[in-house]
């Protein structure tokens, strides 16, 4: 989900499986990552994120996302 005023439906025009590739794909780098979440207006917090990505492994965006929506 996303506050974006891009996105009035509160959701981005890409699933959490294409995501997760593409993540996979740039090896989570932090400026990517950082861009995803602009992307979603979402703040990016390194700490957190490293935090959830311990958690989730390559799963993580959806339960970053939603720790942020």
């Amino acid at each position: 989900m996303t506050k974006s005023i891009f996105y009035s439906d509160g959701a981005l025009p890409i699933c959490n499986d294409c995501i997760e590739l593409y993540l996979v794909d740039v090896d989570f780098d932090w400026r990517e990552v950082n861009k995803l979440c602009q992307y979603a207006d979402i703040p990016f917090v390194p700490k957190e994120w490293e935090r959830l990505r311990e958690m989730n492994g390559d799963k993580v965006f959806p339960k970053y996302a939603e720790v942020f929506a």
